[in-house]
C-alpha cells in the first residue's frame, strides 16, 4: 500500500524491487515453519490450505478491484 505514496515511477521501481526482494523468501519460509511445527502425516493438507488461502484471496480481492475500478472517481479517489 506504501507504493501508492511514491513520487515518480523511478521510486515506484524501486520500491516493488525491494519489496519483492523481501516477499521472495516468505513462501519458502512459511513452508519450513509448517513443516516444523505440524506432523508428516498432516502436513500435505496444511500446506494445501495455505495454498488455498492464496488462491481465494485473489478471487476475492479481484472482485473487490473490479468494484472499486467501475466507481469511476466516485469518493474523490479518480483524477481530478
Amino acid at each position: 500500500m506504501l507504493t501508492a505514496l511514491v513520487p515518480s515511477a523511478t521510486w515506484f521501481l524501486v520500491a516493488r524491487f525491494v519489496v519483492g526482494s523481501c516477499e521472495a523468501g516468505l513462501y519458502p519460509g512459511k513452508i519450513f515453519y509448517l513443516s516444523m511445527w505440524f506432523p508428516q502425516k498432516q502436513r500435505a493438507g496444511i500446506v494445501g490450505l495455505l495454498t488455498l488461502g492464496s488462491s481465494l484471496g485473489n478471487m476475492f480481492g479481484s472482485l473487490i478491484d473490479g468494484t472499486s475500478m467501475g466507481l469511476d472517481g466516485a469518493w474523490g479517489s479518480g483524477p481530478s
